[in-house]
């Protein structure tokens, strides 16, 4: 979810930030809701 957001934004955003977020997804967001990604986790 953090990485989807980031690279939606309508300026750059820094590759070392997108990897940092796809880390914060499969920490948070698996746990939270398991169900969460359909397509399966983003990292």
């Amino acid at each position: 979810m953090v990485t989807r957001l980031g690279k939606a934004l309508p300026l750059g955003v820094p590759q070392d930030l997108v990897e940092k977020g796809r880390y914060l997804d499969g920490l948070y967001i698996p746990t939270r809701y398991p169900d969460a990604f359909p397509e399966g986790p983003s990292a």
